[in-house]
């Protein structure tokens, strides 16, 4: 059994607003009698404990509890005054700002588990965890005339549960494997500090209830296979010094695809007024596509200097088949490559705007259709493709 306990103290240091659902004070206007030098320390103790224990020869459980605090980054925590007095008195709505009061992100996390030996050369283990979170920082929007205000407040929850289950081989005749499957579902009101900064803006009431997080990625899976000889335990002659130290390494993964809010394809998402599109579906209500790739690494050491000195010579490739490997999708769409805005009834009529040439560029529908499908293909939504790698490494 393993016990302990941690200690975290944060102070800001820093002013603050005295009070910010008036934050302009009895006159209307910001200034020095509405701030204070004095942001409030928060002070957090962590305790976790961890057991296991042997059932039988062959089995042991294990189990742990813990609390975990993540410390706000820093721009949640500052801002400068001028800057606020400015968009206060003067510009109206702005966006988000730092607040020195906020207490830092508080992790609950439970586990229990089972690893069986079975026969000589394979174990397993399954492990159960759920995790629930509270203080997430969101945005606190504060309606107050003649301008509102947002900052970052602790006001966000969410909670993690999942299975996993893993198998392991140790090496023999020359081949060892792991396998690794698990399952998580994760839900909450928010999965960042900016989720609801489209809701502040437009000036609507702030969802409250629960949904799948970003990140709710309900599976994942992972074979890592190495077939590998020693120095000595190979063929004599020449296959021999070719095979000795060789080896060959699979690694194959997949996880299916994480959610996201379906929106209209009615309104183009590179124009201003393409992030309001209507939703379509609940909030995260719907599952991008599956990935899965495959990776080969063959390499093959040389010895020097009665075996003092190792130099490793290797191939890498990456995505063996080329896979289509999706980060993310256009909400839009439900693809990585297509916002679906030129299969809509206003994109067609974009597309038809552009059959008689007016001097514009592009000047042709065709020129259009061209252009905007390049800038559909958004880098950032998709993963590595093939990838060759060649190397050396030298250990001594």
């Amino acid at each position: 059994m393993n016990a302990g306990i941690r200690w975290d103290y944060l102070d800001a240091n820093s002013w603050r607003v005295v009070d910010l659902a008036n934050i302009a004070g009895a006159n209307g206007v910001l200034g020095p009698e509405d701030f204070t030098d004095d942001s409030d320390p928060t002070s957090t103790f962590s305790p976790r404990l961890g057991m296991s224990f042997p059932v039988t020869n062959n089995t042991v459980f294990h189990a742990q509890y813990g609390k975990f605090i993540q410390l706000p980054q820093l721009e949640y925590l500052y801002n400068g005054r001028a800057n606020l007095e400015y968009w206060v008195n003067s510009a109206g709505f702005s966006g988000s700002f730092g607040n020195p009061n906020l207490k830092p992100e508080k992790t609950t996390s439970y586990e229990i588990g089972i690893k069986q030996q079975v026969g000589d050369i394979l174990s397993m283990d399954l492990t159960a965890y759920y995790k629930e979170t509270e203080d997430l920082i969101g945005i606190k929007k504060y309606p107050q005339l003649p301008n509102q205000i947002q900052v970052f407040a602790n006001q966000d929850y969410g909670t993690i549960r999942g299975v996993d289950l893993s198998f392991d081989m140790r090496r023999t005749n020359r081949l060892s494997m792991n396998i690794a499957l698990g399952m998580a579902f994760a839900s909450g009101t928010g999965s960042d500090p900016t989720s609801a900064q489209t809701a502040a803006w437009l000036g609507e009431r702030q969802p409250k209830f629960t949904s799948p997080l970003d990140f709710d990625q309900r599976w994942t899976g992972v074979l890592n296979a190495d077939y590998r000889f020693g120095r000595n335990d190979v063929p004599k002659g020449f296959w021999g010094d070719v095979l000795s130290q060789f080896g060959v390494n699979l690694l194959y993964s997949f996880n299916s695809g994480r959610p996201y809010s379906s929106k209209s394809n009615d309104q183009d998402p590179f124009a201003s007024t393409g992030a309001g599109a209507p939703l379509i579906s609940p909030i995260n209500g719907v599952y991008g596509p599956w990935n899965n790739s495959l990776d080969v690494k063959i390499d093959k050491t040389f010895s020097f200097l009665e075996n003092k000195l190792d130099l490793n010579a290797y191939v890498y490739i990456i995505n063996v088949f080329d896979s289509e490997l999706v980060n993310d999708v256009w909400d839009s769409s439900g693809q990585p490559g297509s916002t679906g805005y030129l299969n809509s009834e206003t994109g067609k009529t974009t597309i038809l705007s552009f059959n008689n040439p007016n001097g514009t560029i592009p000047t042709t529908s065709e020129e259009y259709i061209r252009r905007y499908t390049l800038r559909s293909l958004d880098i950032g939504n998709y993963g590595p493709p093939r990838q060759f790698r060649f190397g050396l490494k030298l250990n001594f």
